[in-house]
């Protein structure tokens, strides 16, 4: 397994703000532990919690040619 990822780098990942991602890591969204003052979070619990933020259906409509 790879590396753990910081609240830092998980928040830039989401295009989330860090205090965000460390609630998430206190309400255990993330796999994620504190062995310190910082979170540390198992990357494939982001990559799990990206997909579920997907939301199922159609893909969003593409916008109008240029010029019409």
């Amino acid at each position: 397994m790879g590396r753990w990822l910081t609240v830092g780098e998980v928040a830039t990942k989401l295009g989330i703000g860090p205090d965000l991602v460390a609630r998430y890591c206190k309400e255990g969204r993330f796999v994620a532990e504190r062995p310190g003052r910082d979170w540390m979070i198992e990357p494939g619990s982001v990559d799990r919690f990206e997909e579920s933020r997907r939301a199922p259906g159609r893909p969003p409509s593409q916008p109008p040619p240029s010029g019409a």
